[in-house]
């Protein structure tokens, strides 16, 4: 499947590797994520592409072929985070979501 070589090519490069310290470093966020079986990812809040609806779940376009394309990669759950667009790489720094 092209959407899922797609998407492991995307985890391996947001991964953290040895040589940075990170704290996925072990195995890398792709590995970190199939042993604890969800990966959380942050989702700018911009409706229909990814937006928390008015119970408070993500929904839109971006989480939904997250789910699918994780599942595919061995991950059953995601869990989205709604941020503004600018504090999408701060947070992917900081550690508030893997990718």
């Amino acid at each position: 499947m092209a959407a899922t070589g797609e998407a492991t090519g995307t985890m391996e490069a947001t991964g953290t590797s040895e040589s940075s310290g990170g704290e996925a470093s072990a195995g890398g966020t792709l590995a970190k994520a199939r042993e604890q079986g969800y990966i959380t990812i942050g989702f700018a809040n911009e409706a229909p592409y990814g937006f928390a609806d008015s119970s408070g779940e993500v929904t839109g376009e971006a989480p939904e072929v997250a789910k699918a394309i994780f599942a595919e990669l061995g991950i059953p759950e995601v869990q989205g985070v709604v941020t503004t667009f600018g504090s999408l790489i701060p947070g992917l720094q900081a550690g508030r979501f893997d990718v």
